[in-house]
């Protein structure tokens, strides 16, 4: 199965370079036109290690990927065509299938066609139906959808299948019906996701659930406000195997059918915003009630409030810009997990410009979590703050353009428990340099790196430190980049035999002609450990050489 994909996709490269390279030859001024891009990729891994079980491969002995993005362009259409297909399917799903439709639905390819004329888009395949946040907003589908935008009008329609790695098959109907005049919009977005509770044979612990999701969005410029906001409503069922509910409403069951593990619940954002030139301020809050749940999200978390103050100044003519922010959120509202925790937010961004020779970039943020036990061993609260400092220098010469950079980076965090404070609190100090420079009267670049980085722990200091060097140059005009990279690296915990890895990098790009694109590159890299797996390694080669062609 898979030799014969990897024939049909070959197969494919060749067909569209014939076809592409056909349509340039003809009438180009006529009606008809095309453009795009054809990339295939092949990637070839290998892993010893000894012994043979002290890591496993990070990658398939053998992967290959197309991607083809032609845009045909007949009179006043355009058919824009998605096109990504990777072999084998190794990673990307549970049980990976063999049938055409497992192929093209999978996660790790992109398969779709959208032609569109003026104010209508048709979509197949592969494609991200653009609703609100609380609703769907961009999750990608596969199967067919359509967006019209006559005038102020915007209607949105999706219907399609989910990718779940592993998961069962999940189906989801989609649409938004908006009108957005100048300055302003008001939008209604529906979603109904369900999953196929036969489509796994052995589902294991995971349950089919399905749900509805109905949500009003608007915005509206007052005079320099801009307000922004969304309530929602969710019909969830964690699973559909559940009983059913005797007597539940009929226009319930008509959207979901109401289950013992069915819930109903509502969200909502709200956001006030004022953007000028120099300066800007935004305040936002956001309400996720504990049963509130939209599969298109399925990661969403819920049980909570948030409240956010984000603020950018642009000062001492545009020498130096400020962003920050200061957040509040308030876990476990229904107060069902146990215990009721608050969380607080809070960041500084600072870069500093003098001229084209020094940038200065300083970041603050801090994250702190308690819950409302004071004098127990359930007791919950902990701080983390972090600090970094990160100036660059550039200095243009005649023989040589330098650039030095240097970063300083400290994190605390501390855990204040009674009982698993000592073990679960750390300090991290990290520092780290590089310098690059490029001669003008030669095509000659070269950089050096390293970098250190110690986390105090309760059993110890881990500290691991990095370097590397690397040279380019640039031969035949332009026409073929080379580039060589050494790399070092060692980790050790306290005064353990520390691992240490070496490695070589290589890459070459040549601009075969204007439109063809041939880059290869290859690494090794040995590695031995330490005191953790005394006289362990392992040895990883890596290669991907790539065609890109435009036309």
């Amino acid at each position: 199965m898979i030799s014969r994909r990897l024939r049909s996709i070959a197969a494919l490269f060749i067909a569209s370079t014939i076809a592409a390279t056909a349509q340039q030859e003809s009438d180009s001024t006529g009606d008809v036109a095309l453009r795009g891009r054809i990339v295939l990729e092949h990637d070839l891994y290998q892993l010893s290690a000894d012994p043979g079980d002290v890591i496993a491969a990070r990658r398939p002995p053998s992967l290959l990927r197309l991607i083809l993005n032609p845009v045909v362009s007949v009179g006043g259409i355009s058919i824009p065509f998605d096109l990504m297909l990777t072999v084998p399917e190794s990673a990307t799903r549970g049980g990976a299938g063999e049938s055409l439709a497992d192929f093209v639905t999978n996660p790790a390819n992109s398969i779709g066609i959208a032609p569109s004329m003026d104010w209508a888009t048709l979509s197949l395949g592969s494609h991200s139906p653009r609703l609100s946040a609380l609703s769907g907003g961009d999750v990608t589908l596969f199967g067919v959808g359509t967006e019209l935008s006559p005038g102020a009008f915007r209607l949105v329609a999706s219907a399609g299948s989910i990718g779940q790695p592993g998961g069962f098959a999940r189906h989801a109907l989609m649409g938004r019906v908006a009108y957005a005049p100048d300055g302003g919009q008001i939008g209604i977005n529906l979603v109904r996701v369900r999953d196929d509770a036969g489509s796994l044979s052995e589902p294991g612990p995971a349950m089919p659930a399905e749900s509805f999701t109905a949500t009003l969005d608007a915005s509206a410029t007052i005079g320099p406000v801009v307000a922004r906001g969304e309530f929602a409503g969710s019909l969830f069922t964690r699973n559909m195997l559940a009983s059913k509910i005797d007597g539940a409403p009929d226009e319930l069951n008509a959207l979901v059918r109401q289950r013992l593990s069915s819930r109903a619940d509502i969200a909502g954002t709200l956001s006030l915003g004022i953007e000028r030139d120099e300066w800007g301020a935004t305040l936002s809050g956001e309400y996720i009630g504990a049963g509130y749940r939209t599969l298109a999200y399925p990661w969403m978390e819920s049980d909570r409030l948030d409240v956010t103050l984000a603020s950018r100044a642009t000062l001492l003519d545009n020498a130096l810009d400020l962003a920050g922010t200061i957040g509040f959120r308030r876990n476990d509202l229904s107060q069902t997990e146990g215990a009721q925790t608050a969380q607080v937010l809070g960041s500084l961004d600072a870069n500093i410009r003098a001229g084209d020779l020094l940038s200065v970039n300083a970041q603050y943020a801090n994250y702190g979590l308690r819950n409302r036990f004071e004098n127990d061993t359930l007791r919950v609260e902990t701080v983390s703050h972090t600090a970094s400092v990160s100036p660059t220098l550039t200095l243009a010469t005649a023989p040589i353009t330098h650039v030095l950079s240097a970063s300083a980076a400290i994190n605390d965090y501390i855990d204040h428990n009674l009982i698993t404070g000592r073990d679960a609190s750390n300090h991290t100090v990290s520092l780290s340099a590089s310098y690059s420079g490029a001669l003008t009267e030669l095509p000659l670049d070269f950089s050096l790196c390293a970098s250190t980085m110690t986390n105090a722990l309760a059993i110890g200091d881990v500290t691991t430190s990095s370097g590397s060097i690397g040279l380019g140059t640039r031969l035949f005009g332009e026409l073929l980049r080379l580039d060589v990279a050494a790399l070092l690296s060692r980790s050790a915990l306290g005064a353990e035999t520390p691992d240490e890895g070496v490695g070589v990098e290589l890459r070459a790009a040549w601009r075969a002609t204007a439109s063809l694109d041939v880059t290869a590159r290859g690494s090794i890299t040995d590695y031995t450990y330490g005191g953790a797996r005394t006289g362990s390694t392992f040895v990883e080669r890596f290669l991907r050489t790539s065609l890109e062609w435009r036309f």
